[in-house]
This record gives C-alpha cells, sequence and structure tokens, in this order.
C-alpha cells in the first residue's frame, strides 16, 4: 500500500518509465494491468479505468486473460454487485473450477465480496471462513469477517475478528476503518475517534470516488472528527 495516493502513483510511473526499455508494448501494457488492483485500493479509478481502457484498444486478444483479472480487480473496489459477479464469470472462463479441488480461495475470495455486496452477510461469513480454513496465509481474514458480523448486528464478534487482523496491520486503514465503524455502531465515539484518524491520514489525497476514504470521511462527520 502507498501511504498517499498521488505519491503511489507518481512511483508506479516511474517504475514503468524505467521498464519500457526492458519491455515490448505488450508486455509493458500487461505490467500496467497487474497494478489496476494497487492503484484501485489506493482511490486512483480513473487511472486504473485508463489503462484497463487502453489495454483493451490495443491489445484486446493478447491481453485478453489480463484485461480478464484487472477488471474484477477494479469491481472489487467500486462494483456494483451485477458488474463485479459478471466480471467474475469472465475470469472464470480463464481459471476454472477444478473438478478434483473444486473451488480454489481466489473462487472463495471473489465470492464472499460478491455476497457482501448483496448484502448477503452470512454467505459471506461462510466463503470467508473457507478460504480461511484452506490453508491461506492472509492475515487479514479478520478484515473481512469482522464487518460481516457487524452488519448483523452482533458486535462483539465483529471486534474480536476484526482485532485479529489489527494486531498484525495496527496503523493500516482499512483495520482502522472497520473498527471504527463497529465502535460508532455500539455507541463508542471515543474509540471510533481514535481508529478513525489512522485512517484519515492515508486517505488523505484520495478522491471523492474512492469508497472507503468517502466512508471514512462521512463517518468523521457522524461522530465529530475533524479532518
Amino acid at each position: 500500500s502507498y501511504r498517499r495516493s498521488a505519491e503511489g502513483l507518481a512511483y508506479l510511473n516511474q517504475a514503468f518509465e524505467e521498464s519500457e526499455e526492458n519491455s515490448t508494448e505488450v508486455e509493458l501494457a500487461q505490467k500496467k494491468l497487474n497494478f489496476v488492483r494497487t492503484l484501485s485500493g489506493g482511490g486512483l479509478e480513473e487511472e486504473a479505468r485508463r489503462i484497463i481502457q487502453e489495454a483493451r484498444r490495443r491489445y484486446p486478444d493478447e491481453l485478453e486473460e489480463a484485461l480478464a483479472v484487472a477488471v474484477l480487480d477494479l469491481f472489487l473496489e467500486y462494483g456494483p454487485a451485477d458488474s463485479l459477479e459478471a466480471a467474475y464469470r469472465a475470469y472464470k472462463k480463464f481459471f476454472p473450477t477444478s473438478e478434483v479441488y473444486g473451488e480454489s480461495p481466489n473462487d472463495h475470495f471473489y465470492l464472499a465480496r460478491i455476497h457482501e455486496e448483496r448484502g448477503e452477510w452470512r454467505e459471506a461469513i461462510d466463503r470467508w471462513l473457507v478460504r480461511k480454513e484452506s490453508g491461506s496465509t492472509d492475515k487479514s481474514f479478520g478484515m473481512s469477517i469482522g464487518p460481516c458480523y457487524r452488519e448483523l448486528g452482533e458486535y462483539d464478534r465483529a471486534i474480536e475478528y476484526i482485532h485479529e487482523s489489527l494486531v498484525y496491520y495496527p496503523n493500516g486503514p482499512r483495520t482502522n476503518l472497520q473498527m471504527a465503524l463497529t465502535y460508532e455502531a455500539m455507541g463508542r465515539n471515543e474509540e471510533a475517534r481514535a481508529h478513525l484518524k489512522k485512517t484519515l491520514i492515508w486517505y488523505a489525497d484520495a478522491g471523492p470516488q474512492h469508497p472507503r476514504a468517502r466512508l471514512a470521511r462521512e463517518l468523521a462527520e457522524r461522530i465529530g472528527l475533524e479532518y
């Protein structure tokens, strides 16, 4: 993750420029597609969409698989649910379900996110738990499962799961945002403000269309935190 969106974009552009000498145009376009998730997560939706559109215009056949992944990464951040589900179906053309091993950890990740977008919290929790039990070393499960329990009104379980991720990411913007939202739901605004302060530092340069930055700023107004 990059502390500020503008700095992150400048770093990526510099990296792309340096790799131009050793890459064909198609290879460079693929490298850019590989960063769509990073750009989207950093609130740089416009740049992520520009990279996808350019690759689709210039190399629709050569980069068909990479485009499918990039589009899915984009809709993971910005939705809506129907677009995310359509992107997942396109992705599955290149990564079909194994007849031997069944759905992959990535499948459970994407399907959990689709359930979340549709407000199907129990189903999302089930998917997250299956992914967690699959042996993944991802430390952010709590940050994914906790908010689902919050939406169900099970605040103690939400705090418990989010705290699991907070141990590994004590200053992370997403973990602190989810903790702040949960404390707000519990009426514990002082604790919510303490966590939200850490989130707002990270999203200082994020545009108004960045989903989590917008959510953080709306929360700040509700609980009386200046930023």
